[in-house]
């Protein structure tokens, strides 16, 4: 099989943080103190070295913008970024904090939640970022950026994206508390999940108002050509470039959930950036995380190109 997305060149803006991961029975309640059946700790990533994993593994030319620190945890995370074969040259060795690592609680079902401390990454601000013009300039046909760093920082990315000319710049506003409700011109697609489009449109996290009423509300405040909402093993919601509607994703045993979202969102910005219809691209990134939640982690969890279109021909993970 072909590998489509090898003359796209990627750039990702976004948070580091290795996994500190607990096995439960069940998640823990207010004032509950558990003991884990199992304990590990991984370097799998924050949501942008997460998505710069997923891309390098699809098959892109892809360059980080992050940040570790100056420990053991951070050296080991750059070297199996460099064995991805992505461009690492860029990341930021921060001096003042570790590398940032999460706590992540997993139940048998795949069921998964957790909090991140981003430690190194608070040292990226919009200096750093004019201090890495030339990561703007090489060619990049997409660029990518969450808000696991402060949102004026992954805004001015963006902008500088723009100004390259970068043609498509997408942002997953999670954790979406500190996204200002404003027109976003420099931003075409942006890739929230259901709670968080929820929130981004004035609305109750966990209101029932129905997808498109939500996606509407998320394109009148942010007038983004394209909005597209996750929605867990419900698939997601498309809105703009002339389709509004529900895509299913395969059914599957989830094994693990950390990480789907991040697969997700670059399996699709790599297709719209290769020039698949929408339509297509959406089916390749559905089939992309959900191949993906069948495996352990996050980042060897992160299918091939081969393997997600072996999946969606057949439909045997």
């Amino acid at each position: 099989m072909g590998h489509p997305f090898a003359v796209i060149r990627v750039l990702v803006l976004g948070a580091h943080a290795g996994a500190l991961q607990f096995f439960l029975r069940r998640f823990p309640a207010s004032g509950d103190y558990l003991v884990a059946r199992r304990f590990r700790e991984a370097h799998d990533g924050a949501k942008g070295s997460n998505q710069a994993i997923c891309a390098a593994r699809l098959g892109a030319s892809t360059t980080l913008l992050s940040a570790v620190g100056d420990d053991e945890r951070g050296r080991a995370a750059l070297g199996y970024m460099r064995r991805e074969g992505m461009n690492i040259e860029h990341v930021l060795i921060g001096r003042e904090q570790p590398t940032g690592f999460g706590a992540g609680f997993y139940l048998e079902d795949g069921s998964v939640m957790g909090a991140t401390y981003v430690g190194a990454t608070t040292e990226i601000t919009c200096g750093y970022l004019e201090n890495q013009a030339g990561a703007f300039t090489g060619g990049q046909r997409l660029f990518l950026a969450s808000l696991e760093l402060p949102a004026d920082v992954a805004l001015y990315g963006l902008q500088l994206a723009r100004r390259a000319g970068i043609p498509l710049t997408v942002l997953n506003p999670s954790p979406a508390d500190d996204l200002p409700r404003l027109p976003l011109p420099d931003m075409y697609v942006l890739t929230p999940n259901e709670p968080e489009a929820r929130l981004l449109a004035g609305l109750a996290p966990d209101g029932d108002e129905p997808y498109p009423d939500v996606a509407e509300a998320l394109a009148a405040v942010f007038r983004v050509p394209l909005i597209v909402m996750t929605l867990g093993e419900q698939g997601c919601y498309v809105h703009g470039r002339g389709i509004s509607r529900h895509y299913s994703c395969p059914k599957v045993r989830a094994v693990d959930t950390s990480g789907a979202g991040d697969c997700f969102n670059a399996s699709l910005a790599l297709g719209l950036a290769g020039g698949w219809d929408l339509e297509r691209a959406v089916q390749f990134a559905l089939h992309a995380a959900t191949l993906s939640v069948t495996r352990s982690d996050s980042w060897p969890a992160y299918p091939t190109v081969d393997e997600v279109e072996e999946f969606i021909e057949t439909g045997r993970t």
